[in-house]
């Protein structure tokens, strides 16, 4: 009887384990996945969610300088549903605004994003006195539209690219 009771507690405390550690790496998948009513995407590593952003539905920032030292990049997303279709000449439309908009406005890339059915605005600008790069893909669907955009100093586009390209390569509508 005591052995028996010996090896039920073994794996009793086996399997306890494995629940243990099947529960940190499924917390771990989750938490590296955002998925809200409308699309999901993969979350930038080591990059700090910042709460109540105007006009943004989800913010990320990464800490590279201080606040005296320089802007930080950013990846986030804005959108939602639109009362009507969104028309096919959408991007065309959207350099025209930011035209008017952004100083020193210069177009860098316009067109389609990795054979997938969004497209891609890479343009570079003044904000205030600082040159910033933004690269943006648009993701359209019926009555939905969400932009997932990267913004940084130019001289920072290269190094953090491949976050940027982990969150638009996996962003899906619902």
């Amino acid at each position: 009887m005591f052995l028996k009771n010996r090896i039920f507690r073994i794996i009793l405390s086996a399997f306890s384990v494995f629940l243990l550690l099947f529960s940190v790496s499924c917390k771990k998948n989750d938490t590296l996945k955002y998925s809200g009513d409308n699309f999901s995407f993969i979350k930038p590593e080591q990059w700090s969610a910042v709460e109540n952003v105007a006009n943004t539905l989800v913010y990320y920032e990464k800490q590279v300088y201080s606040l005296t030292e320089g802007f930080n990049p950013v990846i986030s997303i804005s959108g939602g549903d639109n009362e009507k279709n969104v028309p096919d000449d959408y991007l065309e439309s959207i350099v025209k605004i930011l035209s008017d908009a952004v100083l020193q406005f210069n177009v860098v890339y316009s067109g389609d994003y990795n054979k997938k059915p969004a497209k891609r605005l890479i343009y570079t600008g003044l904000m205030g006195e600082t040159a910033i790069k933004w690269d943006m893909v648009f993701f359209v669907k019926k009555n939905k539209s969400y932009i997932v955009t990267y913004t940084c100093l130019p001289g920072d586009y290269e190094e953090y690219l491949p976050d940027f390209y982990k969150v638009a390569d996996s962003f899906r509508l619902k």
